[in-house]
This record gives structure tokens, sequence and C-alpha cells, in this order.
């Protein structure tokens, strides 16, 4: 027991500044969301709770399935990402491996922020800024992403990433009602019912495009990492074997 004590203020010591960090921003975030609490007189309940058991609707599960399943996947990407960017960043030191994941991550935390709380559909618009704008920027800086990382993306298995991209189009044709219009032309209409199982089917289509991209991608380079170390040992022993001879 003394033994396991020491072990675990060792560790305390070790990781201090982790410790300290993230669980100051955790206590931070806390404590703003209380403040905000207060301040709005909303129930901390209503922030902190399911969204099922503060609408009373625990006996419809269903409700939301979609969404939270795509929730899981947009934070499984976000993990591939965030370990891949340290792996590349300490493990096997490679600058451009290592930001394109980070910036990966970035891109992830933001569509899994929009989509989670409909930042171009409710929130910004009630900020005064159009959700047109905030397609428009974030489509912008992820063509500068793809125009950087081009090089990458073409030895990556990118075809998901195609496939990723059509899905999301897909999705939000039919959510600005383009897809509507379009299908009018050719005097072909849809039901509602039809409409969102296109609007979010191919979301949670696109969303697990973009996992197995970044998911792949990371394999892919760790088996080339470990090929390309593997070769120079194996040459190497030849070499020297060789020589011996």
């Amino acid at each position: 027991m003394l033994s396991l004590f020491k072990s675990a203020l060792k560790q305390i010591q070790t990781h201090a500044l982790t410790i300290i960090g993230v669980y100051f921003v955790a206590l931070f975030f806390i404590l703003m969301i209380f403040g905000a609490s207060s301040y709005y007189q909303i129930p901390f309940s209503h922030f902190s709770r399911d969204i099922l058991a503060v609408l009373q609707a625990k006996d419809r599960l269903y409700i939301g399935l979609f969404s939270n399943i795509g929730g899981f996947f947009w934070a499984a990407s976000f993990g591939v990402c965030l370990f891949s960017y340290f792996l590349w960043r300490n493990i096997y030191p490679n600058q451009h491996r290592a930001t394109f994941f980070l910036w990966g991550a970035f891109f992830t935390v933001i569509l899994y922020t929009d989509d989670m709380f409909l930042m171009h559909d409710a929130f910004f618009p009630s900020i005064g800024i159009s959700g047109r704008t905030f397609v428009i920027t974030y489509g912008g800086l992820l063509l500068v992403y793809l125009g950087l990382s081009y090089r990458q993306i073409f030895e990556s298995p990118f075809i998901f990433l195609i496939l990723a991209f059509g899905f999301f189009g897909l999705s939000l044709s039919a959510d600005t009602k383009i897809l509507e219009k379009i299908l009018a032309k050719i005097s072909l209409h849809l039901s509602e019912n039809t409409l969102y199982v296109v609007e979010d089917g191919c979301k949670l289509l696109g969303i697990i495009s973009w996992l197995s991209y970044y998911s792949l991608t990371s394999l892919q380079a760790l088996r080339k990492e470990k090929t390309s170390t593997i070769e120079p040992q194996t040459t190497q022993k030849s070499t020297s074997s060789y020589v011996n001879h």
C-alpha cells in the first residue's frame, strides 16, 4: 500500500503541469456554465443533463439517434487526428504529417460543433451572422488546407475524402432546399420524410467516410514509416554479412 502511495505521488509530481492544465480547463468550463445558468436564470440541469431527460422524453429513445451516432463518429475522428498529430510530433518527428493531422482535428471539431449545436442553422443567425457566411468561410479555410496538403492527400486513400465531400454536399443541398429546386425542374418531387433521409443519411455516410479517411491515412503512414525503418536495417545487415564473408 505504501509503495502504491509513493508511486501515485511520484506520478503527480511527474505529470503536475498536465494535471493542473487539464483540471483547470475542466473546472473553468463548469464554473462558466454555472455562471451562465445563474445569469440567465436557466437551471444548471438544462446544461448538464441528457436532452431526452430535460424534455422528459425518456420513453422515446429513438429521438436524435442519427445525430448521436454521428457524434460518436465525429469524436472518433477527432481522437484519430489528435493522436496521430502527437505521434508524428513526438514519436516519429515529421512536421508535415503532424500539421496535416492537426488541421484534420481542427476541421473535425468545426464540423462536429456545427452538427451538434446547429451553428449555421441557429447560433450564427441569432447573433446576426448568416449561416451562408459561416459555410463560405469554412469552405475557404478547407480549400486552403487541401491546397497546402495536396501532396499528402494524393499519397493517401483520398477516395474516402472524395466520398466524404460528396455525401456532405448532398446533405447540404437537401438542407438548403437546393436539391428540392433541382428536382422540381425535372418535375420530380420528394416527400419531406424522403428529404430528411437524404439530408441526414448522407451526413452520416459523410461522417463515416471522414473517419475512414483519417484512420486509413494514419495507418498507411505508420506502415510506411515502419517499412522505411526496417529496410535500411536489413540492407545494413546484408552488407555487413557480405563484407564478413
